[in-house]
């Protein structure tokens, strides 16, 4: 009861702020979709990515002089509906009249998914051999999908394998569900003898969709493991919807784990074509590239 009413308080306030007119109105630089800062004279602030959802608008207070060459500041309490427990510090530089990101870190405390300074470390590869024990069937990807899939050499071909569970393969008890366990995509060439195998040694591995075991990437990731198991392999998400997180790698590996009852569910984890300003971009500019990756890896 005492959520909903916070919900309610929370959109009357959003209501109410949407109808008033911003005193400022900044386009913020931007390598993905547009994002506009818009500052009213209560001290409160609105930023949103242009055609993402509201559940990504940060809102809060901001503080400061509007003059040129001077600074203010943000300080988001909000995203969306949700009331943020932390509360991430954004400081602006007035040049040419348009508001400029200083980047350094005024955050009063760690938020992984929109403080600037987060640290990347290099995510492990999957080693092929280990997964392609556990493949059924495969085929070559119909398209193309090297715009969003690392391509080490730009030419030769995708490759999928249907994953299942070796111990429950062709066994009656089994539904074909708990059979199957996931999806891996590999780059390689084709030859005209035999077109592919899983026995080449030129592949790349490029994306692993599981959900369900025993395949294992790192030292310790699989299903079933918990979020502090997760984090202690790969650090701090970048950030989180609902009981997903997502993880990027300083080799441009992302990773995106669903879990359920504090257990890992899915997975996502694979190679991407991004931008090498990925890792120093805004938060939100980050999750709409990304977003835009893991929404078009089919």
């Amino acid at each position: 009861m005492n959520r909903t009413i916070d919900y309610i308080i929370i959109l009357i306030i959003i209501t109410l702020s949407s109808c008033a007119k911003p005193i400022e109105v900044f386009q913020l630089d931007s390598n993905a979709r547009p994002i506009t800062l818009k500052l009213f004279a209560d001290s409160t602030f609105v930023e949103a990515v242009e055609e993402v959802a509201d559940s990504d608008t940060y809102s809060g207070t901001w503080s400061g002089d509007l003059s040129e060459g001077s600074t203010f500041i943000t300080i988001a309490t909000r995203k969306g509906y949700q009331i943020l427990t932390l509360t991430p510090i954004q400081e602006y530089r007035i040049e040419n009249g348009k508001a400029k990101r200083v980047e350094k870190d005024l955050n009063s405390s760690d938020l992984p998914e929109i403080k600037p300074g987060n640290s990347f470390i290099e995510f492990p590869i999957p080693i092929l051999d280990s997964i392609f024990q556990h493949f059924g069937t495969s085929g070559a990807v119909a398209y193309s999908p090297s715009k969003n899939f690392y391509n080490p050499t730009d030419s030769g071909i995708f490759v999928f394998y249907t994953l299942f569970d070796k111990h429950k393969l062709n066994k009656s008890k089994y539904s074909f569900e708990e059979q199957h366990i996931g999806t891996l995509t590999t780059h390689t060439y084709f030859k005209p003898k035999y077109g592919w195998s899983d026995k080449d040694k030129d592949q790349t591995f490029i994306l692993l969709e599981l959900d369900g075991r025993p395949i294992k990437i790192g030292k310790s990731i699989q299903i079933g493991m918990t979020l502090h198991e997760l984090k202690s392999e790969l650090g701090q998400p970048i950030y989180q919807v609902d009981s997903s997180f997502v993880f990027l790698g300083k080799n441009k590996v992302i990773g995106k784990f669903n879990f359920k009852n504090g257990l890992l569910e899915s997975l996502t984890y694979g190679r991407f074509t991004l931008i090498d300003e990925i890792f120093t971009v805004d938060s939100l500019e980050r999750k709409a590239i990304i977003e835009q990756k893991l929404k078009s890896k089919k």
